[in-house]
C-alpha cells in the first residue's frame, strides 16, 4: 500500500510468570489491544511507479493519478518541510480541489523536490500529496507541517476506525479511501452521512469492489506485468467528490469526479456511473471514432458490471430486443455510425465478447498499442477497428460488420482477406448474454490442429474436435484429454493436436457437447462451434498486377499436382520440383511463385490439389482446395477527396481542395511539424484565409515561414474547433507534404 505505516515498535515488559501462564494466542490478542490502529502518519516509503502521463500516452489513454495521498492538508501560507531521503524524480503537490474556495474542481501547485530538506509554502489550502516518478525502488519522505485528516485504508482500518477518526478531526474538510488500486475523496460531510446511516455497507466492501472493478477492466485492456508497452500501471485510479461542477459524473485527466450528492451513489461500489467514468480512463483514443467515445467506454463497464454483479446492463434493461429490431432491418436502411441509441451500439462490440471470449478485448488492446499510430490514422480508426477486430478473432468479420450496417472500406476487405483467416460461418449477430453464438479459434497445418478457447469456456463446458466424423480429442474443466494444452496470453488457452495421418482435405469440426468425457456423444443435441478443412501450406495473395505467395519446399517437390486457377481457368502448375508457367525462386524452405496478369475487381484466384500429372485430364471433384482469394479493388480511405494540392507562396502556402469538404460536417484541421495552424468545419474557418469565389473550390491560405524538412500536414480530426489535434484524435490523412 503507498499509503505505508511506518511503526512505531513499543516494548512491553511483562512479568514472567504471567508471560508463562498465558497462551500464545491470548498474549497475542493482548499486543494487539494494547496496539490501536494508526491514523496519523508522517515518514512515508514512497514506491516508483513511474512517469503517469508518459505510461499514458505510449497506452494512448488518458493519464492516472500521480498522487500518492498522505493524510495531510494545509493551509494558504502555511509551511511545509519536507525531507527526501535519497535522489529521486520526486514532487510534492497541493491540490486545493474546490473546498476551500477556489474556482475551480481541480486547482493543483506541484513542487520538485530535492534530496534534504525542502521547504515549501501553500499558495492555497488544500491537500498535500507526493508522487515519486521514478521507474523502480522506493524513497522516503518525511513531512513537518500541516494538518490531518482522515486516511481510510484497505485492509488495515475498521468501521469503528472511521467512526474514531471523524470524532478526532471534526472539522477536517475531506476523508481519503486508499485501496490496493483506488484513491478516492470525499467531503467529511458525505462519508459521515453515508456509512453510518441504516444499511450501510462495511467500507472494507466497498474498497473491495474498487479493486474488484479496476481488476476487471485491466483485463480488458490488456495488460501484463512484462516491462513494454502492455506493463500494467502502478498508479491509482482517483475518484473525487467535486463540489463545484454542474455535471453529474465525469472523467478526465487524473480522475474522474462525482458532482455533489452523486458521491453518496458509488459508495457502495456497485454503480454504472462508477465503472463507467472509470472505464473513461481505460478506454484508448484510437476506439472513439464517429461518437464511439461514449460506446467503446462501456466494454469497461459490462466487465465490472459483471464481476461485481452478475449481470448485464443489455438484458437487464431488454435492449436485445431492440439490437434485434435494429439488425433486422434490410441492409439500406442501417447504418452504425448515424445509429442515435449507444446500447445498440454497444451490442455489437458485446457480441464480440460473447462470441469470441472475454479473451477478445484484451486481445486487441494490445493489437492497438502494437500498430504504429500513423498506420491507424492513415486507414481511418473505424478500419483499423475492423482490421485488427478480425485479426484477434481469428476469422473474417466482414460479414459480421456488414450484418451491422458498418461501413467497411474495400481496401480494409482486401488487407482482411490477405489474413488468410477463418471463414466466419456462425451467425455470431445473433449473440445474446444468455444464448452466445461460441465462435473458439481453429487453425490447420500439415500434420497439426490448433483449438484456442477463451479461458471462461474451459470451466465445466465439453468442448469436442472430430476428424472426418471421427473422434480425436476434447477439453473439459481446463483440462485437454489426447491432446496438449499452453497458454499463449493470458485470456485465452491453446489445444495443440498433432496427427501425422491428419490429411488434406480432411474434415475438421468442433462441437459443444452435453456431459463430461467418458460418457456417449449426441451430436444431434450438441452444438457446433468451428468447422475447417485442412488446406495444405500455401499462401496465396491477389493484386490488380497478377498474384503471388509462397509454397512449403516439400510440398512443391512431392508427388502432388499443384494447379493454379484463375475465375476457374487454368494458370499454371506445379509438380515434382518443377513450376510451369509462372516465374519462381525458394528461399527459406520456401517456393515464392508470381503470375504476372491483370486482375479486375472480383476475380478469383485458386489453388488446388489435384490427383495425377501435368498434361493429364483434370478433375476437381477429386481435387483439395489448398487455397483461395478474391481480388477487390482498393478504394480510398472513405474520408479521401480528389483534386487537393498545396502551392508554396511567398509568405507561406496555399491549399486548394473540393467545396464539398469545406461546407462538409468533417473537421479539418492545418499543421506544420505537428504544430497547429488552423482548422474549419461546416464552412467556418478558423485562424485561415479562406477564399470560396470559385465554384467546385475553396483556397486555403497559410502565413507561416517555410523551411526544407517542414512537414505540411492537413487531416480529419475528431471533435470541434477548439479541441485536441493530437495525432490520436486523427482519422485520416488529406495532405501531407515535405518542404524541399
Amino acid at each position: 500500500m503507498p499509503w505505508r505505516r511506518i511503526m512505531m515498535i513499543k516494548k512491553y515488559f511483562l512479568p514472567l510468570f504471567i508471560l508463562l501462564g498465558l497462551s500464545l494466542t491470548v498474549l497475542s490478542n493482548a499486543l494487539a489491544n494494547t496496539v490501536p490502529h494508526i491514523y496519523e502518519q508522517r515518514t512515508f516509503q514512497i514506491q516508483g511507479k513511474g512517469n503517469a502521463i508518459e505510461i499514458a500516452k505510449k497506452q494512448m489513454r488518458r493519464s492516472w493519478s500521480r498522487y500518492e495521498p498522505t493524510g495531510i492538508y494545509v493551509t494558504q501560507g502555511q509551511q511545509l518541510v519536507i525531507n527526501l531521503s535519497s535522489d529521486a524524480n520526486a514532487y510534492a503537490f497541493i491540490q486545493a480541489y474546490a473546498l476551500h474556495g477556489s474556482g475551480n474542481s481541480w486547482d493543483e501547485t506541484q513542487f520538485k523536490l530535492v534530496q534534504g530538506d525542502n521547504t515549501i509554502t501553500a499558495p492555497k489550502n488544500g491537500i498535500l500529496y507526493l508522487a515519486n516518478e521514478n521507474s523502480a525502488g522506493s524513497v522516503t519522505m518525511s513531512v513537518r507541517g500541516g494538518s490531518h485528516f482522515p486516511v481510510f485504508e484497505k485492509g488495515y482500518h475498521t468501521r469503528s476506525d472511521l467512526a474514531a477518526m471523524l470524532n478526532k478531526y471534526p472539522s477536517a474538510p475531506y476523508i481519503e479511501f486508499v485501496s490496493s488500486k483506488g484513491l478516492v475523496t470525499a467531503t467529511y460531510k458525505t462519508i459521515a452521512d453515508y456509512f453510518f446511516q441504516r444499511n450501510a455497507i462495511e467500507p472494507q466492501l466497498f474498497l473491495q469492489r474498487v479493486d474488484d472493478m479496476i481488476a476487471a477492466q485491466n483485463r480488458v485492456a490488456g495488460y501484463d506485468d512484462k516491462p513494454g508497452v502492455h506493463q500494467q500501471d502502478r498508479h491509482y485510479l482517483h475518484m473525487i467528490q467535486d463540489t463545484r461542477g454542474s455535471l453529474y459524473m465525469y472523467a478526465t485527466s487524473y480522475r474522474t469526479a462525482y458532482v455533489n450528492d452523486a458521491m453518496k451513489l458509488i459508495l457502495n461500489g456497485q454503480h454504472w456511473g462508477l465503472y463507467h467514468e472509470n472505464g473513461h480512463l481505460q478506454q484508448i483514443e484510437p476506439m472513439t471514432f464517429h461518437n464511439m467515445t461514449e460506446v467503446t467506454v462501456n466494454t469497461f463497464s459490462l466487465a465490472a458490471e459483471k464481476v461485481i454483479e452478475n449481470r448485464s446492463r443489455l438484458t437487464v434493461e431488454d435492449t436485445y430486443s431492440k439490437i434485434f429490431a435494429y439488425l433486422n432491418q434490410p441492409s439500406q436502411n442501417k447504418n452504425y455510425h448515424n445509429q442515435p441509441d449507444l446500447f445498440i451500439k454497444l451490442g455489437m462490440l458485446h457480441q464480440l465478447t460473447l462470441s469470441f471470449g472475454e479473451q477478445f478485448f484484451p486481445n486487441l488492446h494490445r493489437a492497438y498499442r502494437e500498430t504504429a499510430r500513423d498506420t491507424i490514422a492513415l486507414y481511418g480508426k473505424d478500419q483499423i477497428f475492423m482490421y485488427l477486430a478480425a485479426k484477434v478473432s481469428g476469422y473474417d468479420l466482414t460479414k459480421f460488420f456488414e450484418m451491422w450496417g458498418m461501413p467497411i472500406a474495400n481496401n480494409t476487405k482486401i488487407a482482411i482477406q490477405q489474413l488468410n483467416l477463418n471463414v466466419l460461418d456462425r451467425e455470431i449477430w445473433k449473440s445474446t448474454d444468455t444464448n452466445p453464438v461460441i465462435v473458439p479459434v481453429l487453425k490447420t497445418a500439415a500434420n497439426k490442429i490448433s483449438l484456442t478457447l477463451s479461458d471462461e469456456w474451459l470451466n465445466n463446458k465439453r468442448i469436442v474436435t472430430f476428424i472426418n466424423g471421427n473422434y480425436a480429442f476434447e477439453t473439459y474443466n481446463r483440462t485437454a484429454y489426447y491432446a496438449s494444452m499452453y497458454k499463449p496470453s493470458p485470456y485465452s488457452s491453446t489445444v495443440e493436436y498433432g496427427n501425422s495421418n491428419l490429411a488434406y482435405g480432411a474434415n475438421v469440426s468442433v462441437y459443444l457437447v452435453p456431459g463430461r468425457p467418458g460418457e456417449a456423444i449426441n451430436l444431434a443435441s450438441s452444438t457446433r462451434l468451428a468447422s475447417t478443412i485442412v488446406t495444405g501450406p500455401v499462401n496465396l495473395t491477389a493484386t490488380e498486377n497478377g498474384f503471388s505467395g509462397s509454397m512449403d519446399l516439400g510440398l512443391f517437390n512431392s508427388n502432388s499436382r499443384i494447379i493454379f486457377f484463375l475465375n476457374g481457368r487454368y494458370m499454371g502448375e506445379s509438380h515434382r520440383g518443377t513450376l510451369y508457367y509462372m516465374s519462381s525462386q525458394i528461399n527459406n524452405n520456401r517456393l515464392n511463385f508470381n503470375a504476372g496478369v491483370t486482375l479486375n475487381n472480383g476475380d478469383n484466384v485458386t489453388v488446388y490439389n489435384v490427383p495425377g500429372s501435368p498434361g493429364e485430364s483434370i478433375d476437381l471433384a477429386k481435387g483439395t482446395l489448398l487455397a483461395a482469394n478474391k481480388f477487390a479493388t482498393a478504394d480510398k480511405n472513405q474520408y479521401a477527396y480528389d483534386n487537393i494540392s498545396l502551392s508554396l507562396t511567398n509568405s507561406g502556402f496555399s491549399v486548394t481542395l473540393p467545396k464539398s469538404l469545406y461546407f462538409s460536417g468533417n473537421r479539418v484541421v492545418f499543421t506544420k511539424n505537428g504544430d497547429y495552424l488552423g482548422e474549419f468545419k461546416n464552412g467556418t474557418s478558423y485562424y485561415l484565409s479562406t477564399n470560396t469565389s470559385a465554384p467546385d473550390a475553396v483556397v486555403i491560405t497559410i502565413n507561416t515561414q517555410l523551411k526544407p524538412q517542414d512537414v505540411i500536414a492537413v487531416s480529419i480530426m475528431a471533435g470541434s474547433p477548439g479541441d485536441s489535434t493530437d495525432p490520436y484524435n486523427m482519422d485520416a490523412l488529406l495532405l501531407k507534404r515535405v518542404i524541399n
